[in-house]
Parts: C-alpha cells; structure tokens; sequence
C-alpha cells in the first residue's frame, strides 16, 4: 500500500497546541497530530492501523517539498 502524507504547519498554533497536522491524502477523515513533522505522521498512521484494524509497517520513506 502506498499513502501520500500531506503535512502542513500552523504556527498560530505553536504553545497552546501541537502545530503540525499530517494528513493521510488516501483517508482525508484521518489526520495526526504532532510538534514535529515526524510526530504527525506517526500519529496519523497510528489512526490509520486502528482503522484498518491490522499493524503496518513502514517500508519506504520518500519526501517531496515545496516550498514558496
């Protein structure tokens, strides 16, 4: 199985809570949540197994930025 991941930083909410959301492009409904980028992603996929109801593994890391 292959996701796209899309994360996004929201600095209004650095402090009062976690500012980076990890959106799983093929599950729009699941989403995590985290201080680092990495934290997000994990969270997300963590939702993503209670979903699917089955452990995953992580088998390849790929990363595309965009930046403006």
């Amino acid at each position: 199985m292959k996701l796209k991941v899309l994360v996004e930083y929201y600095p209004e909410l650095e402090g009062a809570h976690e500012p980076y959301v990890a959106r799983l492009l093929d599950y729009p409904e699941l989403q995590g949540y985290g201080h680092t980028p990495e934290e997000a992603v994990q969270d997300a996929l963590s939702f993503l197994e209670e979903h699917l109801g089955r452990p995953l593994r992580v088998l390849r890391q790929e990363a595309e930025l965009e930046v403006a």
